[in-house]
C-alpha cells in the first residue's frame, strides 16, 4: 500500500474519531483491516488515546450478511 494512501485513511480515521467525541448520540466505532502500513500511520497521528475497536481482518470476514445490510462503512471505492 502507497503511504500517501495510508495516510489518507488515517486522517479519515483520525477525524471520525474526532466528530464521535463531539456527537450527542455516540456509535461504536469498529476500524477492520487493522494491520501493516495503515495501522502504523494511525498510531504516529496518535491513535492510542481514541476511543475504537480494531481488528486486523477485514469486515466481511468478521460479520454475517444480517450485520452487513445494516452497516454503514467508509471506503476509498465508493461510486458517490
Amino acid at each position: 500500500m502507497h503511504k500517501n494512501y495510508a495516510k489518507g485513511i488515517a486522517s479519515q480515521l483520525s477525524h471520525s474519531v474526532s466528530v464521535q467525541k463531539k456527537t450527542t448520540r455516540p456509535v461504536s466505532l469498529n476500524f477492520t483491516s487493522y494491520s501493516g502500513v495503515i495501522r502504523k500511520e494511525c498510531e504516529n497521528m496518535g491513535s492510542k488515546k481514541w476511543i475504537f475497536n480494531t481488528e486486523e481482518k477485514p469486515f466481511y470476514e468478521l460479520y454475517d450478511e444480517s450485520k452487513l445490510q445494516k452497516m454503514i462503512y467508509l471506503t476509498p471505492y465508493a461510486e458517490e
